[in-house]
C-alpha cells in the first residue's frame, strides 16, 4: 500500500515538475534567446580568418653541385649533405615567428600573421605550408616574397657553413706542407697507399700544393655561388575565408541558456515545495 501511494506522489511530483516547466516557459525561452543573442554578438566581433597553402619542393642532393660530394656535415650522429643541411635551415626560418616579424617589419606588414609548416621530414619531396592572417592581404605576393627572401638567408646560412669547412679544409693543408717542406725524409706519393689513416704530409708536397690551390678555387667560388632552386613547387592559393563561427557561439550560447534557465526553473520548483 506503501508503495503504492508513494508511486502515486512520484507521478504527482513529475506532472508539478511539468507545469512549473511550462508555467516558466516565458522566461526559459527569453534566457535562451538572450545567450543566443550574446553568442551571436560576440561571434561577430571576433575577426574573420584568412588562410592560404604554399607547397614547397625538396631539393635534390646534388643542388651545390661540386660541393656536393666534397662537403658533408655530421648532424646527430649523421651524415647530411649541403641540400639537406639547406631545406633544414629553410624549414625553421620559415616556421620562426622571428623571422616572420623581421620580415613583416622589413616590408611594414601590419595583419596579425601565423606560418606553419608539417614535421620536417626530408625524405618526402614535397611540403604543405600554411599562412593564417586576419586582415585581408595579397597573400600570394606575401608568401613568395616571404618565402623567396627566407630563401636567401637560408642560402648564406649555408655558405657560411661551407665556407668554415673549407678554410678548416686550407688550414690543414697549409700545416700539411709546412711539415712535409721540413722534414728530412721524403715520402713518394702512392695513390694507392693514400688513406685516412696516413698523415696529411706524408702525400707528395707537389700534390699537396695542387689540392691546396683546388680548394683556394672553391673558396673564391663560392662567393659568386648561384643555386638554380625555387622552393616553390605549386603557387600559392590567394586566401580563403575560414569564417568567423558564428553558428558556433549561437550554438553554445543556446545550450549555456537552456541549463540556465532549467536551473532557475528547479530552484523555484523546490522553493514552492519547502
Amino acid at each position: 500500500m506503501n508503495k503504492v501511494r508513494h508511486d502515486i506522489n512520484e507521478e504527482i511530483d513529475l506532472g508539478k515538475v511539468i507545469r512549473t516547466i511550462w508555467d516558466s516557459k516565458f522566461l526559459i525561452v527569453i534566457t535562451i534567446l538572450f545567450f543566443a543573442g550574446v553568442g551571436y554578438y560576440y561571434g561577430i566581433k571576433q575577426p574573420i580568418i584568412y588562410e592560404s597553402k604554399v607547397t614547397l619542393r625538396i631539393p635534390k642532393k646534388d643542388l651545390f653541385g661540386k660541393y656536393y660530394n666534397f662537403f658533408y656535415f655530421k648532424e646527430n650522429g649523421q651524415m647530411s649533405s649541403p641540400a639537406k643541411l639547406y631545406f633544414k635551415e629553410l624549414h625553421l626560418l620559415l616556421v620562426s615567428r622571428d623571422n616572420l616579424n623581421s620580415f613583416k617589419k622589413k616590408n611594414n606588414y601590419k595583419s596579425n600573421l601565423s606560418f606553419r609548416g608539417p614535421a620536417l621530414n626530408t625524405d618526402q619531396t614535397v611540403k604543405v605550408y600554411t599562412l593564417t592572417f586576419q586582415k585581408p592581404l595579397d597573400a600570394k605576393k606575401f608568401l613568395n616574397d616571404y618565402i623567396l627572401y627566407t630563401s636567401e638567408i637560408s642560402l648564406n646560412e649555408l655558405k657560411r657553413k661551407i665556407e668554415y669547412n673549407l678554410q678548416s679544409q686550407i688550414i690543414r693543408y697549409d700545416e700539411a706542407i709546412e711539415i712535409a717542406e721540413n722534414i728530412s725524409e721524403e715520402f713518394e706519393y702512392n695513390s694507392k697507399e693514400v688513406n685516412n689513416s696516413l698523415p696529411l704530409y706524408s702525400r707528395n708536397i707537389k700534390v699537396l700544393n695542387i689540392e691546396r690551390k683546388h680548394l683556394n678555387k672553391k673558396m673564391e667560388s663560392l662567393k659568386n655561388i648561384k643555386v638554380s632552386y625555387n622552393p616553390i613547387f605549386d603557387s600559392p592559393t590567394g586566401g580563403s575565408s575560414k569564417g568567423r563561427s558564428i553558428n558556433s557561439f549561437v550554438f553554445y550560447g543556446v545550450i549555456l541558456g537552456s541549463f540556465l534557465s532549467l536551473f532557475i526553473v528547479f530552484i523555484r520548483y523546490n522553493l514552492k515545495r519547502s
